[in-house]
């Protein structure tokens, strides 16, 4: 049987996905395999796509993150998913280690539904503003930790766990990867923080862009999901506001 099925949505950033399923590709490790969706991209994203071994699925309109990556779980045929962005590249032997990982917790401490992560900006200012923003505020130091909030940047889940929680809530126009994985975390899965792994996130927004960017996740975060798991996330009550424009700063 397949064991890993990496989830892989694009929409319009041919720029960047040939240099991250090179990374994806770069491996050792045989028993995988990759499901990329072309979400409404109009910019030769799925003739990239088709360069590569990959099953790509090509949606004539754009669905969103949430919506695209549920599509691509249907069509998986991994027990473990692993999920990235098209504007990430991974390390060498991205899929292995992460496969070792969850190989080797899940006999130590059982019951593993999730695990997430290192997710490093790249070089560029705003991708750095991104980082330090809160938007990597799922990056939690070099230790192993229990943390129900993780980002799909550089995750995996266990297929049955995906499938029981509902996948992705495809309302959300962001924040979809928080919701999933508080809802394992919430259904009493252990949802885990590793640094073992990481990915480079090659974000390519201008200044203007990422303060629209923040406004929106403020939209979802702040106004959202701080609030609904508020007690699990373990976020004191006085930190929470019903201001997105605080997600600026």
């Amino acid at each position: 049987r397949t064991e890993v099925s990496v989830i892989l949505p694009v929409y319009n950033c041919a720029k960047l996905l040939s240099n991250c399923l090179s990374s994806i590709f770069n491996t050792s490790y045989s028993n995988f395999e990759v499901v990329v969706v072309n979400d409404g991209s109009n910019d030769g994203s799925l003739d990239i796509a088709k360069e590569f071994p990959c099953l790509a699925i090509d949606l004539k309109e754009n669905r969103g993150p949430a919506a695209a990556r549920n599509i691509a779980i249907k069509k998986a045929k991994g027990f473990l998913l692993l999920f990235t962005d098209a504007d990430c590249t991974v390390q060498k032997d991205w899929i292995k280690v992460m496969y070792t990982e969850y190989c080797r917790l899940d006999k130590e401490i059982g019951n593993i539904g999730a695990i997430g992560s290192r997710i490093i900006p790249n070089n560029r200012f705003v991708s750095k503003c991104i980082a330090y923003s809160g938007y990597y505020a799922f990056q939690h130091g070099d230790r192993i930790i229990e943390r129900p909030d993780l980002c799909a940047a550089n995750l995996l889940v266990v297929k049955k766990v995906f499938d029981e929680v509902d996948g992705f809530n495809e309302r959300l126009i962001n924040g979809e990867d928080t919701d999933l994985t508080c809802k394992i975390y919430e259904r009493g899965y252990r949802v885990i923080y590793d640094p073992k792994a990481y990915a480079i996130h090659n974000h390519q927004k201008s200044m203007l862009e990422f303060f629209i960017h923040q406004k929106k996740w403020g939209e979802v975060h702040g106004l959202q999901l701080e609030i609904k798991y508020q007690k699990i996330r373990k976020i004191n009550k006085w930190l929470l506001n019903t201001n997105p424009y605080v997600y600026l700063f």
